[in-house]
Protein backbone atom coordinates (compact mmCIF):
# COMPACT_ATOMS: atom_id res chain seq x y z
CA UNK A 1 0.00 0.00 0.00
CA UNK A 2 1.31 3.34 -0.96
CA UNK A 3 -0.06 6.54 0.17
CA UNK A 4 0.67 10.08 2.71
CA UNK A 5 2.11 9.62 5.69
CA UNK A 6 -0.10 12.62 7.38
CA UNK A 7 -2.77 11.28 9.85
CA UNK A 8 -5.82 12.91 8.06
CA UNK A 9 -4.16 11.95 4.30
CA UNK A 10 -6.45 14.61 1.60
CA UNK A 11 -6.06 11.89 -1.09
CA UNK A 12 -5.32 7.99 0.63
CA UNK A 13 -3.99 6.15 -2.12
CA UNK A 14 -3.48 2.19 -2.99
CA UNK A 15 -1.40 0.90 -5.78
CA UNK A 16 -2.78 -2.22 -7.07
CA UNK A 17 -0.84 -4.48 -9.67
CA UNK A 18 -0.31 -1.70 -12.07
CA UNK A 19 -3.26 0.44 -11.97
CA UNK A 20 -3.85 3.52 -9.14
CA UNK A 21 -7.40 3.82 -7.51
CA UNK A 22 -7.81 6.95 -6.27
CA UNK A 23 -10.10 6.31 -2.74
CA UNK A 24 -12.95 9.13 -3.33
CA UNK A 25 -16.36 9.70 -2.00
CA UNK A 26 -18.65 10.51 -4.39
CA UNK A 27 -22.81 10.71 -4.48
CA UNK A 28 -22.85 9.19 -8.01
CA UNK A 29 -20.67 6.54 -9.56
CA UNK A 30 -18.33 7.86 -12.21
CA UNK A 31 -19.22 6.23 -15.51
CA UNK A 32 -16.62 3.33 -16.72
CA UNK A 33 -16.65 2.91 -20.69
CA UNK A 34 -16.58 -0.04 -22.25
CA UNK A 35 -13.03 0.42 -23.98
CA UNK A 36 -10.02 -1.47 -24.21
CA UNK A 37 -8.04 0.72 -21.51
CA UNK A 38 -7.17 0.44 -17.33
CA UNK A 39 -8.54 3.61 -15.61
CA UNK A 40 -6.93 5.98 -13.34
CA UNK A 41 -8.14 8.14 -11.13
CA UNK A 42 -11.97 9.32 -10.68
CA UNK A 43 -12.82 6.91 -14.51
CA UNK A 44 -10.37 8.84 -16.93
CA UNK A 45 -9.05 6.42 -19.32
CA UNK A 46 -5.36 6.49 -19.48
CA UNK A 47 -3.37 3.75 -21.63
CA UNK A 48 -1.03 1.62 -19.57
CA UNK A 49 0.54 -0.94 -22.18
CA UNK A 50 1.60 -4.15 -20.21
CA UNK A 51 1.73 -7.86 -21.24
CA UNK A 52 0.53 -8.60 -17.84
CA UNK A 53 -2.48 -5.95 -18.56
CA UNK A 54 -4.27 -6.55 -21.54
CA UNK A 55 -8.15 -5.69 -21.41
CA UNK A 56 -10.73 -7.14 -24.12
CA UNK A 57 -14.45 -4.76 -24.77
CA UNK A 58 -16.62 -6.72 -22.17
CA UNK A 59 -18.90 -7.18 -25.11
CA UNK A 60 -16.67 -8.42 -27.78
CA UNK A 61 -16.92 -11.75 -26.72
CA UNK A 62 -19.90 -12.39 -24.68
CA UNK A 63 -20.57 -16.05 -24.83
CA UNK A 64 -16.87 -17.61 -24.47
CA UNK A 65 -16.11 -16.60 -21.13
CA UNK A 66 -17.21 -16.55 -17.86
CA UNK A 67 -17.13 -13.97 -15.82
CA UNK A 68 -13.07 -13.20 -14.75
CA UNK A 69 -13.91 -12.05 -11.44
CA UNK A 70 -15.63 -15.34 -10.79
CA UNK A 71 -13.41 -17.32 -8.22
CA UNK A 72 -13.87 -20.38 -10.03
CA UNK A 73 -12.59 -18.86 -13.30
CA UNK A 74 -9.52 -21.35 -14.58
CA UNK A 75 -9.16 -20.36 -18.40
CA UNK A 76 -11.55 -20.12 -21.04
CA UNK A 77 -14.35 -22.08 -21.46
CA UNK A 78 -17.74 -22.25 -23.63
CA UNK A 79 -21.13 -22.54 -23.36
CA UNK A 80 -22.37 -24.84 -26.64
CA UNK A 81 -24.41 -22.25 -27.57
CA UNK A 82 -23.78 -20.49 -31.60
CA UNK A 83 -20.77 -21.78 -31.89
CA UNK A 84 -21.00 -24.77 -31.73
CA UNK A 85 -24.93 -25.14 -33.67
CA UNK A 86 -27.78 -24.34 -34.78
CA UNK A 87 -30.42 -22.08 -33.09
CA UNK A 88 -32.80 -24.96 -33.82
CA UNK A 89 -30.14 -27.74 -32.92
CA UNK A 90 -29.10 -25.64 -30.03
CA UNK A 91 -32.28 -25.29 -28.81
CA UNK A 92 -33.05 -29.13 -29.12
CA UNK A 93 -29.82 -30.14 -27.12
CA UNK A 94 -30.52 -27.39 -24.44
CA UNK A 95 -34.27 -28.63 -24.13
CA UNK A 96 -32.86 -32.19 -23.65
CA UNK A 97 -30.28 -31.22 -21.19
CA UNK A 98 -32.83 -29.73 -19.00
CA UNK A 99 -34.77 -33.07 -19.45
CA UNK A 100 -31.96 -34.75 -18.17
CA UNK A 101 -30.82 -32.56 -15.44
CA UNK A 102 -35.24 -32.55 -14.11
CA UNK A 103 -34.46 -36.54 -13.56
CA UNK A 104 -31.32 -36.97 -11.95
CA UNK A 105 -31.74 -37.70 -8.11
CA UNK A 106 -29.12 -37.52 -5.15
CA UNK A 107 -26.83 -35.80 -4.64
CA UNK A 108 -22.95 -37.02 -4.29
CA UNK A 109 -19.96 -35.10 -2.67
CA UNK A 110 -16.44 -36.00 -5.25
CA UNK A 111 -13.41 -35.07 -3.04
CA UNK A 112 -10.12 -34.27 -4.98
CA UNK A 113 -6.94 -33.43 -4.68
CA UNK A 114 -5.70 -30.11 -6.74
CA UNK A 115 -2.91 -31.28 -8.44
CA UNK A 116 -4.34 -34.85 -8.84
CA UNK A 117 -7.95 -33.46 -10.40
CA UNK A 118 -7.34 -35.51 -13.66
CA UNK A 119 -6.59 -38.91 -11.83
CA UNK A 120 -9.36 -38.24 -9.15
CA UNK A 121 -11.97 -37.36 -11.78
CA UNK A 122 -11.03 -40.71 -14.25
CA UNK A 123 -11.02 -42.90 -11.39
CA UNK A 124 -14.45 -41.76 -10.05
CA UNK A 125 -16.40 -42.07 -13.08
CA UNK A 126 -14.87 -45.46 -14.10
CA UNK A 127 -15.78 -47.05 -10.76
CA UNK A 128 -19.22 -45.75 -10.09
CA UNK A 129 -21.21 -45.33 -12.92
CA UNK A 130 -24.44 -44.48 -11.23
CA UNK A 131 -22.73 -40.71 -10.36
CA UNK A 132 -24.11 -39.74 -13.58
CA UNK A 133 -27.49 -40.47 -12.86
CA UNK A 134 -27.14 -38.12 -9.60
CA UNK A 135 -26.21 -34.46 -9.28
CA UNK A 136 -22.60 -33.67 -7.92
CA UNK A 137 -20.71 -30.81 -5.47
CA UNK A 138 -17.31 -31.25 -5.32
CA UNK A 139 -14.95 -30.59 -2.35
CA UNK A 140 -10.84 -30.08 -2.36
CA UNK A 141 -8.66 -31.81 -0.07
CA UNK A 142 -7.35 -28.97 2.34
CA UNK A 143 -9.32 -26.58 1.67
CA UNK A 144 -12.29 -25.19 2.95
CA UNK A 145 -15.49 -23.83 0.55
CA UNK A 146 -18.86 -24.51 -0.07
CA UNK A 147 -19.76 -25.98 -3.86
CA UNK A 148 -22.80 -23.07 -5.21
CA UNK A 149 -21.41 -24.47 -9.35
CA UNK A 150 -18.07 -22.50 -8.30
CA UNK A 151 -16.22 -25.68 -7.21
CA UNK A 152 -18.12 -27.54 -9.81
CA UNK A 153 -16.76 -25.62 -12.64
CA UNK A 154 -13.22 -25.20 -11.74
CA UNK A 155 -12.80 -28.68 -10.65
CA UNK A 156 -13.72 -29.18 -14.31
CA UNK A 157 -11.58 -26.76 -15.60
CA UNK A 158 -8.55 -27.81 -13.45
CA UNK A 159 -9.79 -31.61 -14.91
CA UNK A 160 -9.56 -30.82 -18.85
CA UNK A 161 -6.23 -28.38 -18.37
CA UNK A 162 -4.72 -32.07 -17.05
CA UNK A 163 -6.25 -34.25 -19.66
CA UNK A 164 -5.72 -32.29 -22.46
CA UNK A 165 -1.84 -33.08 -21.96
CA UNK A 166 -2.17 -36.67 -22.11
CA UNK A 167 -4.81 -37.28 -24.05
CA UNK A 168 -5.11 -34.95 -26.87
CA UNK A 169 -3.16 -33.50 -29.41
CA UNK A 170 -2.95 -29.52 -30.85
CA UNK A 171 -2.01 -26.55 -30.32
CA UNK A 172 -4.88 -23.85 -29.96
CA UNK A 173 -7.80 -26.66 -29.89
CA UNK A 174 -7.43 -30.36 -29.23
CA UNK A 175 -8.51 -33.49 -30.23
CA UNK A 176 -8.22 -37.41 -28.69
CA UNK A 177 -5.03 -38.75 -29.07
CA UNK A 178 -5.37 -41.99 -31.51
CA UNK A 179 -2.80 -44.16 -29.31
CA UNK A 180 -2.44 -48.34 -27.77
CA UNK A 181 -1.23 -46.20 -24.76
CA UNK A 182 -4.64 -45.02 -24.17
CA UNK A 183 -7.31 -47.60 -23.27
CA UNK A 184 -10.86 -47.62 -24.73
CA UNK A 185 -12.35 -47.18 -21.29
CA UNK A 186 -10.72 -44.18 -20.40
CA UNK A 187 -12.64 -42.64 -23.84
CA UNK A 188 -15.21 -43.84 -22.95
CA UNK A 189 -14.97 -42.43 -19.28
CA UNK A 190 -13.86 -39.28 -20.97
CA UNK A 191 -17.28 -39.33 -22.77
CA UNK A 192 -19.36 -39.76 -20.12
CA UNK A 193 -17.66 -36.70 -18.12
CA UNK A 194 -18.09 -34.10 -20.87
CA UNK A 195 -21.82 -35.08 -20.78
CA UNK A 196 -22.14 -35.31 -16.80
CA UNK A 197 -20.53 -32.05 -17.05
CA UNK A 198 -22.72 -30.39 -19.73
CA UNK A 199 -26.07 -31.34 -18.02
CA UNK A 200 -24.86 -30.42 -14.43
CA UNK A 201 -23.10 -26.75 -16.02
CA UNK A 202 -24.20 -26.30 -19.62
CA UNK A 203 -20.12 -25.93 -20.21
CA UNK A 204 -18.20 -27.71 -23.10
CA UNK A 205 -14.59 -27.31 -22.54
CA UNK A 206 -13.09 -24.40 -24.66
CA UNK A 207 -9.73 -26.26 -26.10
CA UNK A 208 -11.73 -29.54 -27.49
CA UNK A 209 -11.87 -28.44 -31.51
CA UNK A 210 -15.34 -26.96 -32.01
CA UNK A 211 -15.14 -29.18 -35.67
CA UNK A 212 -14.64 -32.31 -34.08
CA UNK A 213 -17.24 -31.57 -31.09
CA UNK A 214 -20.30 -30.62 -33.88
CA UNK A 215 -19.48 -33.71 -35.19
CA UNK A 216 -19.49 -35.62 -32.55
CA UNK A 217 -22.94 -34.20 -31.15
CA UNK A 218 -24.65 -33.72 -34.47
CA UNK A 219 -23.14 -36.06 -37.07
CA UNK A 220 -20.28 -35.18 -40.13
CA UNK A 221 -22.79 -33.54 -42.15
CA UNK A 222 -23.02 -30.98 -39.25
CA UNK A 223 -19.61 -29.58 -40.25
CA UNK A 224 -19.08 -27.43 -43.45
CA UNK A 225 -15.77 -27.16 -45.21
CA UNK A 226 -15.36 -23.10 -43.95
CA UNK A 227 -16.19 -24.91 -40.32
CA UNK A 228 -13.08 -27.77 -41.24
CA UNK A 229 -10.26 -25.19 -42.84
CA UNK A 230 -11.13 -22.66 -39.85
CA UNK A 231 -10.93 -25.00 -37.04
CA UNK A 232 -7.75 -27.00 -38.38
CA UNK A 233 -5.80 -23.73 -38.64
CA UNK A 234 -6.70 -23.26 -34.85
CA UNK A 235 -5.90 -27.18 -34.38
CA UNK A 236 -1.86 -26.44 -36.58
CA UNK A 237 0.11 -24.67 -34.84
CA UNK A 238 0.49 -20.54 -34.51
CA UNK A 239 3.25 -20.25 -37.20
CA UNK A 240 1.76 -22.85 -39.72
CA UNK A 241 -2.07 -21.22 -39.50
CA UNK A 242 -0.47 -17.60 -39.81
CA UNK A 243 1.67 -18.74 -42.96
CA UNK A 244 -1.65 -20.99 -44.60
CA UNK A 245 -3.24 -17.50 -43.63
CA UNK A 246 -1.54 -15.85 -45.98
CA UNK A 247 -1.50 -18.16 -48.97
CA UNK A 248 -5.40 -17.44 -49.88
CA UNK A 249 -4.74 -14.16 -51.28
CA UNK A 250 -2.20 -15.30 -53.90
CA UNK A 251 -4.41 -17.96 -55.13
CA UNK A 252 -6.93 -15.66 -56.01
CA UNK A 253 -4.85 -13.96 -57.93
CA UNK A 254 -4.56 -17.84 -59.56
CA UNK A 255 -1.17 -18.74 -58.74
CA UNK A 256 0.91 -19.21 -56.11
CA UNK A 257 4.73 -18.04 -55.28
CA UNK A 258 7.07 -20.30 -55.11
CA UNK A 259 7.79 -19.44 -51.18
CA UNK A 260 4.55 -20.19 -50.59
CA UNK A 261 4.42 -23.79 -52.93
CA UNK A 262 7.71 -24.73 -50.90
CA UNK A 263 5.73 -24.19 -47.77
CA UNK A 264 3.07 -25.76 -48.40
CA UNK A 265 5.03 -29.15 -50.01
CA UNK A 266 7.02 -29.48 -46.79
CA UNK A 267 3.27 -28.54 -44.70
CA UNK A 268 1.44 -30.94 -46.72
CA UNK A 269 4.19 -33.64 -46.37
CA UNK A 270 3.52 -33.98 -42.66
CA UNK A 271 0.56 -35.11 -43.16
CA UNK A 272 1.25 -37.70 -46.30
CA UNK A 273 0.13 -35.69 -48.95
CA UNK A 274 2.22 -35.98 -52.23
CA UNK A 275 0.65 -33.93 -54.88
CA UNK A 276 1.94 -30.83 -55.93
CA UNK A 277 -0.25 -27.59 -54.58
CA UNK A 278 -1.93 -25.05 -57.06
CA UNK A 279 -4.09 -22.09 -56.62
CA UNK A 280 -6.90 -24.45 -58.13
CA UNK A 281 -6.85 -27.05 -55.63
CA UNK A 282 -5.23 -25.37 -52.31
CA UNK A 283 -8.82 -25.56 -50.82
CA UNK A 284 -9.61 -28.68 -51.39
CA UNK A 285 -6.61 -30.32 -50.18
CA UNK A 286 -6.84 -28.49 -46.72
CA UNK A 287 -10.06 -29.70 -46.45
CA UNK A 288 -9.30 -33.33 -47.16
CA UNK A 289 -6.60 -32.91 -44.54
CA UNK A 290 -8.51 -30.98 -41.97
CA UNK A 291 -11.39 -34.27 -42.22
CA UNK A 292 -8.58 -36.76 -41.88
CA UNK A 293 -6.89 -34.92 -38.69
CA UNK A 294 -10.45 -33.48 -36.82
CA UNK A 295 -13.07 -36.82 -38.08
CA UNK A 296 -10.94 -39.37 -39.31
CA UNK A 297 -8.29 -40.12 -37.11
CA UNK A 298 -10.25 -39.65 -33.97
CA UNK A 299 -13.35 -41.64 -35.32
CA UNK A 300 -12.38 -44.23 -32.96
CA UNK A 301 -12.55 -42.03 -29.78
CA UNK A 302 -15.91 -40.46 -31.39
CA UNK A 303 -16.99 -44.17 -31.32
CA UNK A 304 -15.73 -44.59 -27.69
CA UNK A 305 -17.28 -41.65 -26.37
CA UNK A 306 -20.56 -42.74 -27.55
CA UNK A 307 -21.92 -39.55 -28.65
CA UNK A 308 -23.31 -37.22 -25.90
CA UNK A 309 -26.97 -37.59 -27.76
CA UNK A 310 -26.82 -40.79 -26.96
CA UNK A 311 -25.87 -40.68 -23.77
CA UNK A 312 -28.05 -38.04 -23.10
CA UNK A 313 -30.80 -40.85 -24.36
CA UNK A 314 -29.48 -43.18 -21.92
CA UNK A 315 -29.89 -41.49 -19.65
CA UNK A 316 -33.40 -40.31 -20.15
CA UNK A 317 -34.41 -44.26 -20.89
CA UNK A 318 -33.59 -45.80 -17.90
CA UNK A 319 -35.35 -42.91 -15.65
CA UNK A 320 -38.31 -43.58 -17.65
CA UNK A 321 -37.74 -47.24 -17.30
CA UNK A 322 -37.49 -46.28 -13.44
CA UNK A 323 -40.48 -43.96 -13.31
CA UNK A 324 -42.95 -46.78 -15.88
CA UNK A 325 -41.56 -49.47 -13.08
CA UNK A 326 -42.70 -46.93 -10.32
CA UNK A 327 -46.27 -46.29 -11.78
CA UNK A 328 -46.58 -50.18 -11.96
CA UNK A 329 -45.65 -51.54 -8.27
CA UNK A 330 -48.11 -47.51 -7.24
CA UNK A 331 -50.76 -49.27 -9.71
CA UNK A 332 -50.53 -52.44 -8.22
CA UNK A 333 -50.44 -51.80 -4.75
CA UNK A 334 -53.64 -49.42 -5.14
CA UNK A 335 -55.13 -52.89 -6.98
CA UNK A 336 -54.65 -55.06 -3.89
CA UNK A 337 -55.63 -51.94 -1.01
CA UNK A 338 -59.17 -52.19 -3.27
CA UNK A 339 -59.61 -56.04 -3.10
CA UNK A 340 -58.79 -55.80 0.67
CA UNK A 341 -61.22 -52.94 1.62
CA UNK A 342 -63.51 -55.36 -0.64
CA UNK A 343 -62.73 -57.93 1.25
CA UNK A 344 -63.41 -56.71 4.19
CA UNK A 345 -66.41 -54.74 3.23
CA UNK A 346 -67.50 -58.59 2.53
CA UNK A 347 -66.72 -60.11 5.78
CA UNK A 348 -68.51 -57.13 7.15
CA UNK A 349 -71.63 -58.09 5.58
CA UNK A 350 -71.35 -61.75 6.32
CA UNK A 351 -70.76 -61.24 9.70
CA UNK A 352 -73.99 -58.68 9.91
CA UNK A 353 -76.28 -61.28 8.20
CA UNK A 354 -77.25 -63.39 11.01
CA UNK A 355 -77.92 -60.38 13.49
CA UNK A 356 -80.26 -58.62 10.54
CA UNK A 357 -82.14 -62.41 10.20
CA UNK A 358 -82.24 -62.34 13.85
CA UNK A 359 -83.79 -59.06 14.04
CA UNK A 360 -86.37 -59.78 11.47
CA UNK A 361 -87.55 -62.84 13.40
CA UNK A 362 -87.82 -60.58 16.73
CA UNK A 363 -89.61 -58.19 14.84
CA UNK A 364 -92.11 -61.01 13.55
CA UNK A 365 -92.86 -62.48 17.01
CA UNK A 366 -93.83 -59.23 18.55
CA UNK A 367 -97.23 -59.43 18.76
CA UNK A 368 -99.31 -57.38 16.50
CA UNK A 369 -101.83 -54.75 18.17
Amino acid sequence: MVGSMDLDPALPMETVDQATLSMLDCDETPPFPDETVCFHGFGAPSEIPSEDNMWEPVSEKPLLVLLEEDKAYCGPKITICACFLTSKTFEDLKQRKMDVLDKLSGVTNVWVHRKTVMRDLLKTYENSREITQQLVTFSFHGEVGMDLDGLKREAYSLFWKQVLEDYFDGSSTFVPRVSPEIEESTMRTLGRIISHQYVLTGIFPVHINRAFMVAMLCGRQAVSDEDLIGDFLEYISENESQELKAIPAQSDQGELSGESCEFLLDFFSDYQVTKRPSASNLKSTLVQVAKNELLSKPAMAMDEKTELDQIMEDYLEQKEDQARESEKAAEESRDNAAKHKATAEDMRNRAMEPLSEAKKRARSDLPKK
